[in-house]
């Protein structure tokens, strides 16, 4: 009966042993599997962090970009405010050239009116006058052409005379 159970507490020791054997084997296994989740987890936290920095770098560099874009826009709000007044400046320059050249163009054309007018009463006075000389002259040739006609009556009646005292000769 010892022996039996000598025998069976061998067996289960043997059982034991063959047990904890497995244990240690699934624990070794284990643990390896482990190491190899471990080393992978690392790396991927490696990765991680590297894309953080990576991503912060990034993050940085456009916030870099950003800044200066914002002091060019600045820049360039400030110089478009330059050209705006610069031009509101040259538009008023112009506006008043304009202006004086209205002003002008206005007085001289008053002149001109003025020397047109002048030039139309010397043109009319000179009609006049060519016309009451025209008139004159007229009454002078009528005059003229009634004095001939009666010079070529008087050569006529002459004439005349001159014949019938021919005839009486």
């Amino acid at each position: 009966e010892k022996r039996r159970e000598a025998k069976s507490t061998a067996i289960e020791m043997d059982d034991n042993k063959a047990m904890l054997n497995l244990a240690e084997k699934k624990i070794e296994k284990l643990r390896l599997e482990s190491d190899v989740k471990i080393s992978n987890l690392s790396d991927l936290l490696k990765k991680k962090e590297a894309a953080l920095l990576s991503r912060d770098e990034d993050v940085f560099v456009l916030e870099q970009n950003m800044k200066t874009a914002v002091k060019g826009k600045e820049a360039s709000d400030k110089r478009n405010d330059e050209i705006s007044s610069s031009l509101d400046e040259s538009f008023e320059k112009l506006r008043s050239i304009e202006a004086m050249y209205s002003t002008e163009a206005e007085k001289t054309k008053a002149e001109m009116e003025e020397k047109k007018s002048k030039l139309e009463g010397y043109v009319r006075s000179k009609d006049i006058k060519l016309a009451d000389l025209a008139a004159t002259s007229a009454l002078s040739i009528t005059g003229l052409q009634t004095e001939a006609l009666a010079s070529i009556e008087e050569i006529e009646a002459l004439k005349n005379k001159i014949h019938f005292t021919k005839l009486i000769v």
